[in-house]
């Protein structure tokens, strides 16, 4: 086996098998070990795109709400601006 020759994801991969099998004092990386931390892995890998989802979802979902709170500002304003240059009416 020649590990330089693995991508740096495989690496990575085995590093971790090999600290698995450390942690339950074996020496021995087996491939069930490997394939648990594969597991793992792309658990890790769904879950952080599902948050890359969700983050683009709520940004837009603030976006949005941005954009309705500064057009009703707008309104507002522009509406107590005209208010403002009518000139006010005399009650007799």
């Amino acid at each position: 086996m020649q590990p330089d020759r693995f991508t740096i994801k495989s690496q990575e991969a085995i590093q971790a098998a090999q600290t698995l099998a450390d942690d339950r004092r074996n020496p021995q990386v087996t491939p069930e070990a490997v394939e648990l931390v594969l597991r793992r892995l792309r658990y890790v890998g769904e879950y952080l795109a599902q948050g890359a989802a969700l983050r683009a979802h709520l940004e837009a979902v603030a976006r949005r709400r941005t954009e309705a709170l500064g057009a009703l500002v707008d309104r507002v304003l522009n509406t107590t601006a005209g208010a403002a240059a009518q000139p006010a009416l005399n009650v007799v």
